[in-house]
């Protein structure tokens, strides 16, 4: 129980009230309760009821339980927001709290009629919640009947029951004399065994039952009205009742068979025999991209959201249907940097589905290239802003616009006179061939002096010095993606070039 002085935080209360500012002009209805309502004792301050404030008003709530119950939490529309008895918070609109309580402990009393006819265990007191067990054993000659509760009401007939207390009880155990009971037995399904032992027995008998599987059935258990009683097929017991006791079979084995709703979709795996309480793992795979798996029904009634039914025990003959239906792909698209421009065409399309994204670069910034990423995997698409595509299935995808600062001062990705100068092939998958021979003069004039290679950011990330008028650049190391390749000549003339790397 949470531990509070009341008439601190009353005062605490009260002294709020006596400052608040009453200047303000919109005002909120706060509704108060308790739960359960007729909990003894169980109450709050503000007390219960609806309370109108102004906006802003520092509210402070005090849940405020007696000895005979527990403060659980403060709750509104069902979901909890404090498990303290004080909740502080600012009015700023109309609330419903509700404060929750459980008794802190219930009582059990027991009796026996006729007093003679038995004993009986189990009175106490309890903590709410805990387990309870309660026991009528008959006397000589006598028999346990039934226990009643304070209203005279059946509560049940079972002599010996164990339960959750919730609330205080009396009960009576009634006994009477001992006469002879019905022993009645059944077997369920009836193809499925035999059972032995039933007949009219006098009070106190000791009597077996068997159960007695048929081929290609296997014995589960023994229950009365639902209730398990043994697990083995042979059940003994004294006589103090009559009885109505089900041997319960099962077939030895199983079958498990699949299906799906469009044919042809998938491959289906885990149908077959099994044998009764064999574990079974069902799941569907390679579904063509056009589709999308749903879901596993039985029934009509859904068992599984995923392709992948996990390992359970056949108990019962099952027919699964695995739920397709057409594929509905997810494409985004990204700006990078975020400010270098807007994209627009991602969204949600149907396999085969032809989609254009566009990219519009902003002022002092200029687009380089579509890039597309398979599982973090990027590759140039289109150096064009805007780029048609085909939703093939593809898992993971999406595209991303990169741009860059397009200022004078700042890397041109446009080609400058390059002359008779050649640079191939463009894009390249890893070789950059380069030269300037054409252009060249008989005093050395046009030679290759030294090569640079940026990134979009900027940064370098090849250098390479030739001091002639041809070479090749090996850029297999650099990843994927648009370059500005910068060409140094002996005349001192920069050649400046956009390169992409696939």
């Amino acid at each position: 129980m949470k531990n509070f002085s009341t008439k601190s935080v009353f005062i605490a209360f009260i002294a709020i009230m006596s400052v608040w500012n009453l200047n303000a002009q919109q005002t909120y209805t706060i509704t108060i309760s308790t739960n359960p309502p007729e909990l003894e004792g169980a109450g709050t301050i503000p007390p219960s009821g609806t309370h109108v404030f102004e906006e802003g008003f520092p509210m402070l709530l005090l849940a405020c339980p007696s000895p005979q119950c527990t403060f659980i939490n403060w709750t509104e529309n069902g979901e909890e927001i404090s498990e303290q008895p004080v909740y502080c918070f600012a009015v700023t609109e109309d609330r419903n709290l509700v404060a929750n309580f459980i008794p802190a402990t219930c009582n059990i009393t027991l009796s026996a009629n006729p007093p003679e006819g038995g004993t009986v265990s189990g009175s106490g007191t309890y903590g709410f919640g805990s387990l309870a067990t309660i026991i009528a054993i008959p006397k000589p000659n006598y028999e346990f009947l039934h226990w009643t509760d304070e209203d005279g009401e059946m509560f049940t007939s079972i002599d010996i029951l164990s339960f959750a207390v919730t609330k205080n009880l009396n009960l009576t155990a009634h006994f009477g004399i001992a006469t002879f009971y019905n022993i009645t037995l059944s077997a369920n399904p009836p193809e499925g065994g035999t059972v032995a032992g039933g007949g009219v027995y006098e009070f106190g008998s000791s009597v077996t039952v068997t159960a007695i599987p048929k081929p290609n059935y296997v014995f589960l258990n023994w229950t009365e009205n639902g209730n398990l009683l043994s697990i083995l097929p042979d059940y003994s017991f004294f006589v103090h009742t009559s009885r109505n006791l089900v041997a319960n079979f099962a077939p030895s084995t199983l079958e498990i068979t699949l299906s799906n709703n469009i044919e042809g979709i998938g491959i289906l795996h885990g149908a077959g025999t099994y044998n009764y309480g064999q574990m079974a793992i069902v799941y569907a795979t390679n579904y063509l991209p056009e589709y999308m798996f749903n879901s596993w029904t039985e029934d009509g009634n859904i068992v599984s959201y995923g392709p992948i039914i996990s390992a359970f025990p056949v108990t019962k003959s099952r027919h699964l249907v695995a739920n397709f239906s057409g594929a509905i792909y997810e494409i985004p698209v990204y700006a990078h940097p975020y400010e270098g421009g807007t994209v627009t065409g991602g969204g949600q399309y149907p396999y085969g589905a032809f989609v254009t994204i566009s990219a519009k670069a902003n002022p002092e910034y200029k687009f380089l290239n579509w890039t597309k990423y398979v599982l973090g995997v990027g590759i140039v698409v289109s150096t064009d802003p805007d780029y048609t595509y085909q939703v093939t299935g593809e898992g993971n995808m999406a595209f991303r616009a990169y741009f860059t600062p397009g200022k004078e001062d700042e890397l041109s990705i446009e080609p400058i006179d390059a002359g008779a100068m050649m640079i191939y092939p463009n894009p390249t998958t890893g070789e950059l061939r380069i030269d300037a021979s054409a252009g060249s003069t008989t005093d050395g004039g046009g030679r290759i002096k030294n090569v640079e290679i940026f990134d979009v950011y900027g940064k370098k990330v090849y250098q390479k010095t030739i001091n002639q008028f041809q070479d090749t650049l090996q850029l297999s190391e650099l990843a994927q993606g648009t370059y500005i390749l910068k060409v140094y000549l002996d005349q001192g003339d920069v050649i400046t070039w956009k390169v992409v790397k696939n």
